[in-house]
């Protein structure tokens, strides 16, 4: 771009310097030859003027009075004299466009700040390394498992010694099924929770009781049943206030479903053990984590499946996760899924030792040998090799042994 060239504008008729006009006024104006460069005869006349502005005072820069204005009274000259006295007075301000830039910190502060920072980072890159980590993974998902067990551990409440405490549960789920009235699901999704307290709390303003044929983490289709109600007069009244007390969601959660816990583990060994992966390492891993879980529910776990009002009668009959399913879902995908693999057979029936161990229930001692006798079965039809076969076999008889044992200290107490 071609600077402009600084020219003083030609005098008019009548403009002097006695007129209060300033000659070294000058205009900016664009020459007609753009290509003309800036003299230096003009840049000195621009220092100059500039200059020679700057020294004379506020009152002399002052435009005099023309046709159609008045002159400046004095009261408009005191109040230029006081605002340049206070320009004049005040303090120097570190200006934002100054060349100097913004004043330099303390450097002690500034490199323990950065040293701070430093520390954060490196400690958030190496947490976002170990927990992405899949055995770390494993780990938690385990430990959110056990706590969920712990949190939904205990037993029926049992009537009290007075009379009055209505019918037993057999009774009452004969009477729901000849003549209960269904509440259908308001929205089709999983069954994420459901608030006990308040169900027992309606059901007993209403005086009837509440069958609920399914768990949380079952899914359910619009329309499909949520609750089956008796005596079926307090269906509707109890129908239009059970939609608060549920939380239908279009995935699983852990919080009243132990289920789902050992379904993520499991999902994780028969990922591992896709032909795809084959990561036999992290099933191994799986499958130890499960046995941690099972026992944590092998005796002194009892979900509560009854729920009585504060006189005893039984308000709410809930549908819960038993022993026996959880056994299940916790071996037999991952037995279907590792036939001829004698190394995931060998460490399920350890598995199974260290569940049997800490069991004493007999009926739940048999549920883990007959899963033991399955992995033993899937051994001799997918394992050729002989000392593998030998391998699970000796895995296996520990594993009876121990039952048998068991089953002694049982008779004998």
């Amino acid at each position: 771009m071609v600077p402009p060239s600084l020219t003083a504008p030609p005098p008019k008729s009548g403009d002097s310097a006695s007129s209060g006009r300033d000659p070294t006024r000058f205009a900016l104006r664009l020459p007609e030859d753009s290509h003309a460069p800036l003299t230096a005869r003009a840049a000195r006349h621009c220092r100059t003027a500039r200059t020679n502005r700057r020294a004379r005072p506020l009152t002399a820069r002052r435009r005099p009075e023309g046709p159609g204005q008045e002159a400046p009274t004095e009261r408009h000259l005191a109040t230029t004299r006081s605002s340049a006295s206070l320009l004049t007075a005040s303090p120097a301000a570190p200006s934002t466009f100054s060349s100097s830039g913004p004043r330099p910190g303390n450097p002690g502060h500034d490199s323990r700040i950065i040293t701070l920072d430093l520390g954060v980072l490196i400690y958030f890159i190496h947490h976002i390394a170990t927990m992405i980590q899949l055995p770390q993974v494993i780990a938690m998902i385990a430990d959110d498992l056990a706590s969920a067990i712990e949190a939904q551990s205990g037993t029926d409440q049992l009537p009290s010694a007075r009379s009055g405490c209505g019918p037993d549960t057999d009774e009452l789920l004969r009477r729901i099924g000849d003549s209960g009235t269904v509440i259908p699901t308001p929205a089709t999704g999983y069954l994420q929770f459901l608030k006990h307290d308040e169900l027992v709390r309606l059901a007993t303003t209403a005086d009837a009781v509440l069958h609920l044929p399914y768990r949380p983490g079952h899914f359910l289709v619009q329309g499909q049943p949520l609750a089956v109600v008796w005596p079926p007069a307090a269906a509707p009244r109890l129908a239009a206030q059970l939609s608060r007390v549920q939380v239908t969601g279009p995935y699983r959660a852990l919080t009243q479903d132990v289920s789902f816990g050992f379904d993520q583990l499991v999902e994780i060994a028969i990922r591992a053990l896709s032909p795809a992966v084959n990561d036999t390492f992290t099933a191994l891993t799986c499958i130890d984590w499960l046995s941690h879980c099972l026992c944590r529910i092998t005796h002194g776990w009892h979900p509560q499946r009854v729920h009585r009002d504060g006189s005893g009668r039984i308000r709410v009959i809930a549908c819960q996760a038993d022993y026996d399913r959880l056994v299940q879902r916790a071996f037999e995908k991952i037995r279907q899924c590792s036939a001829g693999m004698p190394a995931v057979m060998i460490r399920q029936l350890d598995a199974l030792c260290r569940v049997m161990e800490q069991t004493t229930i007999p009926r739940r001692r048999q549920v883990l040998a007959d899963q033991g006798a399955m992995i033993w079965r899937a051994c001799e039809a997918s394992v050729p090799e002989p000392a593998d076969r030998e391998d699970v076999l000796r895995r296996y008889t520990a594993l009876l042994a121990l039952h048998q044992a068991s089953d002694v200290r049982t008779e004998a107490a």
